[in-house]
């Protein structure tokens, strides 16, 4: 952001307008209540600051959400609560956290089926490998 931008007084009504309906807003409707014209909407959105400060204030309005998601989650996993939706939450995760890492089938699968023993390790390179496919054949 430029050193000098900082957003108008609608600009602040319509994030704290955002923030009270979590984001599920009409822009028309938002306008109405904050008393702006919807080109006004358009004209900010036109403007690099304000879509990096919109951006970055969406970020860590879900950022701090994330903690009731895993929450949910972890409820559906243990059979407390069929609320919610797995791939709902799953593409949460994937959007606002960080430290989520999803997997793809094949490297689970490479978890669970390849094991590999190290026979006879030497500094520079390894003598022996014994690979399973998961069946137990090596």
């Amino acid at each position: 952001m430029s050193s000098t931008w900082e957003p108008n007084d609608n600009q602040l009504a319509a994030l704290d307008y955002a923030r009270e309906h979590d984001y599920l807003i009409n822009v028309s409707e938002m306008c109405r209540e904050i008393g702006c014209s919807r080109q006004a909407t358009y004209q900010w959105n036109d403007c690099a600051d304000f879509v990096r400060w919109w951006n970055r204030k969406r970020q860590e309005f879900f950022g701090a959400r994330l903690d009731h998601v895993h929450g949910m989650v972890y409820a559906r996993a243990t059979g407390r609560s069929a609320k919610g939706s797995t791939q709902d939450a799953k593409l949460f995760l994937e959007r606002f956290d960080g430290g989520y890492a999803p997997r793809s089938r094949q490297d689970i699968a490479a978890d669970v089926a390849v094991r590999k023993t190290y026979i006879n390790v030497d500094t520079d390179k390894v003598t022996g490998i014994e690979e399973e496919d998961g069946n137990g054949n090596g």
